[in-house]
């Protein structure tokens, strides 16, 4: 009898019983009262905490690095509590917020550096999805919610208390809440697996107009950054002597290289208005295009500026036709992604107007001011390389409209089918041809019961 149980229950442990989807084992341990999983308020305000925290720590090293190694400091530098203040107006700025430095306000920010907080608070919302129980949409917004709260309120306290009114507590809250809503959502959404659940709510229009957008923005980006990694190639000897003119120690040089980093974002945003050719101002009524020179500008003595080309180089007329082809891949995406009729038309312009603003929020981060007097004001030349955009987009689209509309409707029965939905897609090309394998097999066997022969 013994026996036979043993035999029993090592046949239950082989070949355990499947419900709803789920071996028996692995349902005992995810309810395992002993494995418990915390609120999503809670995950949120702990993850936010723990991202600011980190984030703090990133901008202070730098800055006690140079109060330490600085071979001599001037009166705001002279008890730690001053040195944790410049360390606070460091992290604000690192969150892409102007501030002020020795009585001038810096609203031209390196928000390139925007990447350490971002990066820090995807990494706490997928942590978030590892102990918090985000199981549906609405305990991703709980979380991601209370992560917003208690980040914004700390970058408010700290804006507090280095009593800095350059921003303002309004733009505070609105530049660090939508931080968190997008970089700590992002990251607790993918942790969670819900990105499909969230997704495929969406109407189709909504994802085409999207997709395009982010084509027609990210070949003006792509092609801006390619611009700006060959001339800071083309011109390293220039870049070079403006970096030993400023005559840095360790500590200063490795204060140029991590501004350097973080104001690339600012140069592909001044590349993108140069492509587009509107142009830039570098100082007061000074502007770079592919149509003017920089050989008569007085440029600030920063190692970055070295990239910008003293004449425009050969073929720069040309330059604007990039906007153009960034806006034929726009419209084809649209029609790939199953947009026709007229109302390819309307997606067409939701597509430009999208676009339009990622690109408005681009430019408007890479313009502002170093101080006063030349460098009051400079940065892209917004309206116009708007303008240009838009049309550009919308000229590239209608080359990919137009024979649409004009081979008119569609076959009646022929039914367009969106890609992600196709069996192929849902279930894997493999399933499929295993499945065909099956069949075809059947049908053989069936066929020799008929006295048929199939090859």
């Amino acid at each position: 009898m013994g026996v036979a149980r043993l035999v029993e229950h090592d046949r239950d442990e082989a070949n355990p019983v499947i419900v709803s989807g789920v071996p028996s084992s692995a349902a005992s341990s995810a309810i395992d009262p002993d494995q418990r999983t915390w609120p999503p308020l809670l995950a949120g305000v702990i993850a936010a905490l723990a991202a600011f925290a980190l984030s703090a720590i990133v901008f202070a090293i730098p800055v006690f690095a140079l109060w330490l190694t600085a071979a001599e400091v001037g009166p705001a530098w002279d008890t730690w509590t001053e040195v944790a203040a410049i360390t606070g107006t460091a992290w604000l700025a690192g969150q892409g917020l102007p501030v002020s430095i020795g009585g001038l306000t810096v609203s031209l920010l390196p928000w390139g550096l925007a990447v350490i907080p971002a990066l820090l608070l995807f990494l706490a919302g997928r942590w978030t999805s590892r102990v918090g129980d985000l199981t549906r949409p609405v305990h991703l917004v709980i979380v991601t919610l209370a992560a917003v709260v208690v980040y914004a309120g700390l970058a408010v306290g700290v804006a507090i208390w280095i009593d800095d009114p350059s921003a303002g507590l309004g733009r505070v809250i609105a530049t660090t809440g939508v931080l968190t809503l997008v970089a700590f959502g992002v990251g607790s959404m993918t942790g969670a697996g819900l990105t499909s659940s969230v997704t495929s709510a969406l109407p189709g229009w909504f994802t085409r107009v999207i997709s395009g957008a982010v084509v027609c923005v990210g070949v003006l980006i792509a092609a801006a950054a390619t611009a700006v990694g060959v001339s800071l190639i083309a011109h390293a000897e220039q870049t070079h002597r403006l970096l030993m003119s400023l005559a840095p120690d360790l500590a200063g040089f490795i204060a140029i290289i991590v501004l350097s980093l973080g104001y690339l974002p600012v140069l592909i945003g001044w590349a993108v208005s140069y492509l587009l050719g509107i142009g830039f101002i570098v100082s007061s009524g000074a502007t770079i295009s592919p149509f003017s020179s920089a050989s008569e500008t007085a440029l600030p003595v920063f190692p970055l500026l070295g990239a910008i080309p003293e004449s425009p180089p050969v073929g720069a007329a040309a330059l604007p036709v990039i906007g153009l082809i960034a806006g034929v891949l726009g419209g084809y995406t649209l029609k790939r992604r199953g947009a026709g009729g007229w109302s390819f038309l309307a997606e067409v312009a939701g597509m430009v107007g999208v676009a339009t603003a990622a690109l408005w929020a681009l430019l408007a981060a890479s313009s502002g001011s170093l101080g006063t007097g030349l460098l009051a004001n400079i940065g892209p030349i917004i309206g116009p390389t708007l303008g240009v955009a838009a049309l550009l987009w919308g000229v590239g689209s209608l080359i990919i409209v137009i024979p649409v509309l004009a081979a008119g409707p569609a076959d009646p029965d022929f039914v367009a089918v969106d890609r992600s939905t196709t069996p192929a897609a849902r279930f894997g090309t493999d399933d499929l041809a295993g499945n065909n394998d099956q069949v075809g097999s059947q049908h053989q066997q069936e066929g020799r019961l008929h006295g048929e022969h199939h090859p």
